[in-house]
């Protein structure tokens, strides 16, 4: 009978995504990775074909540490808003594995436009709630999802060059200033943009409620715009 393996499957996988948090998706090799295990290269192979197949098991393990942080959301009100402060965080307490699943080879990192499906089990539930908080009909909450997306993205390389360095708060005000903004956008061009109903608006996505405009000749919606965003 051949020998039992020493190290289960999981026990592999485990250890390539500790050497992934630290390093990189890069730095999974078969050597460092028996390196690791205080072993020869050979159980690895016992239980995947190649490397290629053990990093995308790394990949599913990373997602599903993501998909957990980010599920926590649902705990706030309003959930998008936390939504997109933890998918900043993220990348910040685990830039390798943000890396790995948002920011790297195109075998593995799932894109904006892919985000809704592949992490549908989370979308499913946030998307109705954008839709009744900004009354926005279902194609356009999408759209809102996937602009937010690309700003927090934006965010994220800017900070991990150097380039700014928010606080919480701050951070909370430029989502949130974003997001009311391409709220306003896609009630205007939908033609259905409410002056009214804009503290509402501000209030929902975490921006510091309206400024009282007196005596302001031909106040206008415009006006109101400004008056929420700066």
């Amino acid at each position: 009978m051949p020998p039992k393996p020493k190290f289960t499957r999981a026990e592999i996988v485990n250890a390539a995504f500790e050497i992934t948090r630290e390093t990189g998706i890069d730095s999974v090799a078969a050597r460092t990775l028996g390196a690791r295990l205080g072993a020869t290269t050979s159980p690895i192979f016992t239980f995947f074909s190649n490397m290629d197949e053990l990093k995308r098991a790394v990949y599913d393990k990373a997602k599903h540490v993501c998909l957990d942080y980010l599920r926590c959301c649902l705990d706030f009100t309003p959930a998008f808003k936390e939504f997109g402060l933890r998918y900043v965080r993220f990348a910040v307490e685990e830039p390798h594995l943000y890396r790995l699943l948002f920011a790297s080879h195109p075998l593995y990192a799932t894109r904006a436009a892919e985000m809704m499906k592949e992490y549908a089990e989370l979308t499913d539930q946030l998307l109705p709630d954008i839709r009744t908080q900004f009354s926005l009909t279902a194609e356009d909450a999408a759209e809102l999802f996937q602009h937010m997306l690309t700003y927090a993205s934006g965010i994220i390389v800017s900070v991990a060059n150097g380039y700014c360095d928010f606080s919480e708060t701050n951070l909370a005000q430029q989502l949130g200033t974003a997001c009311l903004g391409t709220v306003f956008l896609l009630k205007a061009r939908n033609g259905v943009l409410d002056p009214a109903a804009a503290r509402t608006m501000a209030n929902s996505a975490g921006i510091l409620p309206l400024r009282t405009q007196k005596n302001v000749p031909g106040n206008t919606v415009g006006g109101d715009i400004i008056s929420i965003i700066k």
